[in-house]
């Protein structure tokens, strides 16, 4: 027969176990829920010039969109123009592809995709023989002395980049314009977004 005092002690040891189990569920640090960072935009850079892109908003330059004209001799000693879009990361910050992809609504952004640290060329356009080109951001690669009018896309730039030494990934949408004979590139960014937990991915254009 188990006597009360027997009783009572099992109960003082089931005690004392729930409370050690209360504390240590009150020292265990649990990840935090991950959220993403949305910012509107609307911002025009023109021929020769540049947009600082500060993807979480804490006054440090993650990348330098940017676009720039110079001059280029072509056949027969005549001049022409030479546009181009550009993307530069800030050190230990890339681009997804080299050239820089377009990438579509809903592409994942994360540690499975290869990013490019360098200066990466979206687009470019020359006045001398209307040859338009950039990979994934212009229509035509090849236009011929016919393409007058070359069709800039939009699409998502899928980024990753560092907040204070740990990973993180984003996007931003931007929209590159194109004009022939005169030779001249632009490009709009119309908004971008960026996962706050370290290494979690992102989709492009998701927005919450």
């Amino acid at each position: 027969m188990r006597t009360s005092s027997g009783f009572k002690s099992v109960h003082q040891h089931l005690n004392s176990f729930a409370i050690l189990a209360g504390l240590v569920l009150l020292t265990v640090t649990w990840p935090a829920e991950a959220e993403i960072v949305y910012t509107p935009a609307n911002i025009n850079i023109g021929e020769n010039g540049s947009y600082n892109l500060d993807l979480n908003n804490d006054g440090v330059t993650d990348f330098v969109i940017s676009t720039n004209q110079s001059q280029v001799t072509c056949a027969l000693g005549h001049t022409g123009l030479y546009d181009t879009v550009t993307e530069t990361p800030a050190s230990g910050n890339g681009a997804e592809g080299s050239s820089p992809a377009k990438l579509t609504d809903g592409k994942q952004i994360g540690p499975t995709q290869t990013f490019y640290g360098g200066t990466g060329t979206l687009a470019w356009l020359q006045s001398c023989q209307f040859l338009t080109g950039g990979d994934n951001w212009i229509d035509e690669q090849y236009c011929g002395y016919d393409c007058y009018h070359p069709k800039g896309l939009k699409g998502y730039l899928g980024l990753v980049f560092q907040i204070d030494g740990e990973t993180h990934y984003g996007w931003a949408l931007l929209s590159v314009k194109v004009s022939a004979p005169k030779s001249a590139a632009t490009v709009t960014l119309t908004g971008y977004a960026y996962e706050t937990t370290p290494a979690v991915p992102i989709k492009a254009g998701q927005k919450e």
